[in-house]
Order: C-alpha cells, then structure tokens, then sequence
C-alpha cells in the first residue's frame, strides 16, 4: 500500500524552546557567569530585563524585515546582554561578559535537553521520516547539537544566519521546503513560537505542532497540534499527526 499524499515525510525541529531550553533560567545563567567575573547582579533582575532586551531585538528584526548574517546576530546578542545588566556591570567591563556569554552558550551545561528527546528522534527516524533543524541561530548551533550528541541525527540543517532571514521570513522557510525534497503537504514543523513558526509553516501549507511556551498565549490556526512538552507526544500521537491526519 503507497504513502498518501498527505502523508508527513519530512520533520523539521525549532531548537531554543522547543528541542532545547536555557538551564535553568537565562537570569541564573548571567548572574552565575558575571559572578565568576567579579560583578554580582540579582538574577531576577536579570530575568526581567532579559524579557524586555529579547522583546526589543525581536523588534528590531521586524524592522529589518528579519534579514540577518552572523554579525548582525552577533551584535544582536551583544546589545541584549549589554542591555540586560544595564549599569550594574560598568560600560569599559560588558564586552568580557559578553565574549564569556558568548562562549558559554555553545556548551551542554547551559541547555536542558529532555532525556525523551533524543529517543523520540530515533522513533521518528525509524518511520522512515528524514529529520532537519529549523531554527533562528548562528554559527555556534552546529557546535551545540554535537555537544549535545543531536547533530548526527539530521538530515539538513537549515539555519537563519546561513540562509540570511530569520524565521517569520518565507525565505527560510522556502530553503527548508527545498532542501527536504518534499512538497509543503509531506512536511511538519514543530516549534514553540506561534509567530515565527506555527503560523508562516501552515501558511506556506506545513502540517505544525505548537510546542506551547510558558506565559500568554495566541490562538493556533485549525489543524494545528498543541502540546505543552514533545516528550507527551505518544507513538500513537505521532501515529496520527505522520499520517497526514489535520
């Protein structure tokens, strides 16, 4: 018996939210490596302010209009850790944190990884679904998923500062679509944002599953999958969302 024509042959995975979350919090991380500097920050100072210098760089990509390279990311990161500490750490003393920051999010201590990840990928694997990483990142992702024992589970890595748009551009998307060799029906992403991932993917006609994050939260289109953590998902889930099932 053939494969419908509905039928999801291609999964492409957000990473930071959805495969992989900040241990255990980006606050505690920033205080911890900024205290191993000799600056002392409250970590929920810096949570909070995280919040606001994440939603103003998203902002900024909107104005943009998502186009990005390494170095805007870079300097992205740079304004929001500056911006983060603000005037606890002192001006001539911020680009040592940043490059230690930098450097440090590259590594597994920094990232939870759910043990039922990697498992959940080799089942995926086994159905014969080729697997690929869609994700706004920059050049140290490839480092973080060997570190993590993930990169060799996927077929095609399709990643914002190589493509040169940041995802809610079609642009990456249309890469992702083209790099599987699929058509859009045979396709599923999964992600954690219903900006940048849920809504452009059922636009351009991916099946989706909404890795719901913490906090307020939008209204998916029909036919989306909703779960709060993709380690809830059963087989007989994926059963269903594979088959091409809306």
């Amino acid at each position: 018996m053939g494969r419908s024509e509905s039928e999801i042959r291609f999964a492409y995975f957000d990473c930071g939210g959805t495969l992989l979350r900040v241990r255990p919090s980006v606050g505690v991380i920033y205080s911890e490596r900024a205290a191993a500097l000799g600056f002392c920050v409250d970590s929920e100072l810096l949570n909070e302010r995280f919040l606001e210098a994440w939603e103003a760089s998203r902002r900024r990509s909107r104005e943009r209009q998502f186009s990005c390279s390494d170095e805007i990311l870079r300097d992205e990161w740079l304004q929001i850790v500056s911006y983060t500490f603000g005037e606890t750490i002192p001006r001539e003393d911020i680009g040592q944190v940043f490059e230690d920051l930098y450097e440090y999010f590259v590594a597994p201590s920094a990232w939870t990884l759910d043990p039922g990840i990697r498992p959940m990928l080799e089942i995926l694997r086994g159905k014969g679904i080729g697997l690929g990483i869609l994700s706004n990142w920059d050049r140290r992702l490839k480092a973080t998923l060997a570190k993590l024992d993930l990169l060799d589970l996927f077929d095609q890595l399709v990643v914002s500062n190589e493509v040169g748009f940041e995802k809610p551009h079609p642009a990456i998307f249309e890469e992702a679509i083209e790099k599987s060799g699929c058509e859009p029906d045979n396709i599923l992403h999964v992600g954690d944002s219903l900006e940048a991932d849920i809504l452009p993917a059922v636009e351009l006609g991916l099946t989706a599953i909404w890795v719901k994050p913490p906090g307020p939260r939008g209204q998916p289109p029909g036919g989306v999958h909703c779960c709060d953590t993709l380690t809830e998902l059963v087989e007989s889930d994926w059963d269903s969302i594979l088959s091409g099932l809306k």
